[in-house]
């Protein structure tokens, strides 16, 4: 017989599964009951960091093996990535304000890779902050708007410079990302900084585990 262990505790359900999709088919929505999602999972000691992609999806899973699961509350998952989301604005902001420099001194940037590098930030900014949402809504978390009219503020930043880059005009370049991207950055990261104080002071009810590991199987 199959065993089965979500966070260390012996779990029913799932015996019929003969794939890992068809485990995580049965899992998924029990965890969601719970406001939890699966987060690790261990196959006969194996850890599987990519048990959701199709490949490992489609593994066979034996009546004899032995499963551990590890599980997160969706709170915690929009702390956290509301916690990165801060810690990389800085740094995002940083770069800004160092290209608009650089470009202040030159007529055009010696290549795209600063560019390319500063809009793979920005994109990253912003998936992390909607997958916190997309999180704190499924855990039906009280919230103010993340993303908003700040996020509308740095689109109109980011236009302006694909514009001016457009026109081969450096000087606007430089001027939008120094005066315009990096402080609206700024300010977003303060609006965001709060929210997620309010994380820390427990006013949305995070769990005792909340802020710090995923529950990951049992060794």
């Amino acid at each position: 017989m199959r065993e089965i262990h979500v966070d260390g505790q012996p779990f029913a359900a799932g015996q019929g599964a003969g794939t890992y999709g068809e485990l995580l088919a049965v899992l998924d929505p029990a965890m969601a009951g719970q406001s939890r999602i699966v987060t690790a999972l261990r196959v006969n000691g194996v850890e599987e960091p990519a048990f959701r992609e199709d490949a490992a999806r489609a593994r066979t899973l034996a009546p004899g093996d032995r499963v551990e699961v590890g599980t997160r509350p969706v709170q915690a998952l929009a702390h956290d990535a509301l916690a990165d989301s801060v810690r990389l604005m800085p740094a995002v902001a940083e770069a800004a304000t160092q290209l608009g420099e650089q470009l202040a001194r030159s007529a055009a940037p010696d290549d795209a890779t600063a560019l390319a590098e500063l809009a793979e930030g920005l994109t990253l900014l912003v998936t992390l902050v909607q997958a916190a949402e997309s999180w704190a809504d499924a855990a039906r978390v009280p919230r103010a708007d993340w993303l908003g009219q700040h996020v509308a503020e740095v689109g109109r930043c980011i236009d302006a410079v694909n514009e001016a880059q457009h026109n081969g005009d450096w000087v606007t370049v430089a001027d939008a990302l120094t005066y315009d991207l990096a402080p609206a950055l700024e300010q977003w990261r303060a609006h965001l900084t709060h929210a997620l104080q309010t994380f820390a002071d427990g006013a949305l009810g995070l769990s005792a585990d909340g802020g710090g590991n995923a529950h990951a199987p049992e060794r």
